[in-house]
């Protein structure tokens, strides 16, 4: 299979797994598992396929060589992670699936306002407008709803929202500290992070993560399994999104 052949296979792979996961979290919910179970599953499936490969001996030394300030950025950046899915699913208990889906993939809108102001990175007018017309959008989605259930359905829409900016958030930290670290290693800490957050999460609501039906394992865990193994074939430049820049080279571990 050709190196084009293979990176269209798993690309494909990781937006079926993408596009499917508010179904299969609904389909959960109809199992009778509670939305933050949903998120604990789904992100310490994906941070237990992550395992072997991310503690390989030639990874593992990426972990020694980083700093406080650095371990610090990735244990914030997996408690955005943990809070964006606890949002995100929660919303998809509230909300129809397409205005938890269209909302939570805000996050470039978000990214492009916050740029400028983090990062000092100009936004192109090309982009402005695309912002412009996905806060239109976002305006009638978010008012529109089935007669009678517009206050949980505004809930529900105003979760997706937050997932969006706890998403951009997690990306905008990651792009700093992914000088520092390779892919892998940086996503099994930050998998495993976000998932001790929504563990704690789920303790506190006094729930529990046993006594499901296997349908419902399998609906929570399908698509988390499809996009860890995609992470781990397709390389790095093809996995960030548009707002993050590859690297021309890796800096150092130091390297601010």
């Amino acid at each position: 299979m050709s190196r084009q052949v293979k990176l269209a296979f798993i690309l494909t792979l990781g937006v079926l797994a993408m596009s499917s996961a508010s179904i299969l979290i609904r389909l959960a919910f109809g199992q009778g598992v509670p939305p933050l179970v949903v998120a604990a599953v789904r992100l310490g499936v994906a941070a237990a396929a992550l395992t072997v490969p991310a503690l390989t001996r030639r990874r593992s030394q990426e972990y020694v060589k980083l700093g406080h300030r650095q371990l610090g950025v990735l244990i914030l950046s997996g408690i955005l992670l943990g809070l964006h899915f606890a949002t995100w699913v929660t919303s998809l208990a509230h909300t129809s699936v397409i205005s938890s889906v269209v909302l939570v993939t805000t996050t470039p809108l978000w990214l492009g306002l916050a740029s400028p102001l983090l990062l000092k990175e100009p936004t192109p007018r090309v982009v402005w407008l695309g912002i412009a017309c996905a806060i239109v959008g976002g305006v009638i989605i978010g008012t529109a709803g089935p007669a009678g259930e517009g206050q949980a359905t505004a809930w529900g829409n105003f979760l997706a929202l937050s997932g969006a900016v706890l998403a951009a958030g997690y990306l905008l930290i990651g792009r700093s500290i992914r000088e520092a670290i390779s892919l892998l290693p940086y996503l099994w800490v930050v998998y495993g992070v976000g998932t001790l957050v929504l563990l704690v999460m789920v303790a506190i609501k006094g729930q529990t993560l046993v006594g499901y039906s296997p349908l419902a394992y399998a609906y929570m865990s399908r698509s988390s399994a499809s996009r860890s193994s995609a992470s781990r074939s397709v390389p790095r430049c093809w996995r960030w999104r548009s707002s993050v820049r590859c690297p021309n080279r890796r800096r150092s571990p130091g390297a601010r």
